[in-house]
């Protein structure tokens, strides 16, 4: 039984000899290098993947996986109904064919390993019975894509509320939208999930972090000396147990959160030193296990969180970093530096760049969408602007160029997005 390995649906980097390794040449002496791929990718890994992805997320594989699940791991697999589904294979490859322990003439049981070897091995029998069919659910039509709800009273937090709007007393630093209800928190504070019922906030004299709940305004946790100098950006992961921060120090720290005897203590797994300028942006992608930090050295640095060490830095940026994202799905970077958008593969390839606006309307916030990035209509691109202005792009993937199209602009403010 042969199958495509995951890779095949989210890794276009994969199909591209991008280290330059020397794999000879046929015997018609054509070199080998990229894969060949079928003529629908137009030369494109990225064409390739997204439509590979496109159709195993489709409504029909979803109809039809039952049928896929009762030959390899259902009632399909052996016996009577095997045969009839012409699904039988050699005995060998089942499980418990052959107690290789009991053949007693060592010739006869390295025939035996040799074959098994050779033709592989049949997954464990799972089910016995038909595997039920998937239900797919129509989509569902949202009339507004924005949803707010009243929040906890908590300074910072927003308290009042409309269809359209949140009202916060001071300005806005961090929006995020949860389980459909859009959350906004004021400058220096973030919120810490997976409950999202705490937040982080930063900028003290004493160069503290503290952690606050939403509920009543309670300070669960104070870390000092997290940096020699005054705490300038901070990143937590989705699920709250990681944190990255940055200084006018030009330090990186990453921390651990862990909660002990109901106490939640932060604990600096190390201290990165790579930038010559302030920390400006962060990100961190506990999925793709890496942490982007921008800086004011006009320079982005991706970092392995499970090495805690530098991967690579990318350059080319006008001026100092100013927002930083990280593709969850695709390991995709996103830099915004002054007017200038720029999208990074996970090797640190520069696939896009665009000038998102003049340059008196520098580019002041970023967000991107996570979801379904295999559909070429939700490729998205939000930007907000030091005039007040959010513009709403989408990404164009034709062969192996990538542009952004502008959607929408509004004008919903009359000072910068933050």
């Amino acid at each position: 039984v042969k199958e495509l390995i995951p890779e095949f649906f989210y890794l276009p980097r994969m199909f591209l000899n991008e280290n330059r390794f020397a794999f000879g040449r046929r015997h018609n002496q054509e070199l080998l290098d990229h894969v060949q791929l079928p003529p629908w990718a137009h030369g494109s890994a990225e064409e390739f993947v997204r439509v590979n992805r496109l159709a195993l997320e489709s409504d029909y594989v979803s109809a039809n996986l039952h049928h896929w699940i009762d030959l390899i791991f259902g009632f399909k697999q052996r016996g009577t109904a095997a045969e009839e589904a012409q699904n039988v294979f050699y005995y060998l490859t089942y499980e418990g064919a052959v107690d290789i322990d009991a053949i007693q003439d060592p010739t006869q049981r390295e025939s035996v390993i040799a074959q098994i070897n050779n033709f592989g091995q049949t997954p464990q029998q799972l089910f016995t019975k038909p595997h039920p069919q998937r239900r797919v659910l129509p989509s569902a039509s949202v009339s507004s894509p924005l949803f707010c709800a009243r929040l906890p009273s908590a300074p910072g937090v927003s308290l009042r509320t409309s269809d359209i709007e949140f009202k916060l007393d001071e300005p806005v630093g961090q929006v995020r939208l949860i389980d459909g209800k859009a959350v906004a928190l004021g400058l220096r504070k973030i919120l810490m999930g997976p409950e999202y019922s705490s937040y982080l906030s930063w900028g003290y004299c004493d160069l503290s972090m503290r952690l606050f709940s939403l509920d009543g305004e309670k300070t669960l946790s104070i870390v000092e000396n997290v940096h020699s100098g005054q705490i300038t950006s901070l990143c937590a992961s989705e699920n709250g147990r990681l944190l990255v921060s940055g200084g006018d120090d030009s330090v990186v720290g990453i921390y651990r959160m862990m909660e002990i005897r109901k106490q939640r203590r932060f604990f600096n797994l190390r201290s990165l030193c790579a930038h010559n300028g302030a920390i400006t942006a962060l990100a961190v992608s506990r999925a793709c296990s890496l942490a982007v930090s921008g800086s004011e050295d006009r320079t982005c640095i991706v970092w392995d969180l499970n090495r805690l060490s530098i991967v690579r830095q990318l350059c080319g940026h006008e001026t100092h970093v100013s927002a930083v994202r990280v593709h969850h799905l695709t390991g995709e970077i996103v830099s915004v530096s002054g007017t200038s958008l720029r999208v990074w593969d996970v090797n640190g390839n520069l696939r896009l760049h665009r000038q998102c606006a003049s340059s008196s309307d520098p580019i002041t916030s970023l967000e991107l969408s996570h979801r379904n990035w295999w559909e070429p209509q939700t490729q998205m691109y939000i930007t907000g602007h030091r005039s007040g202005l959010i513009r709403v792009w989408r990404r164009v993937d034709r062969a192996a160029r990538s542009s952004l199209k502008l959607c929408t602009h509004l004008q919903l403010h009359s000072s910068a997005v933050t």
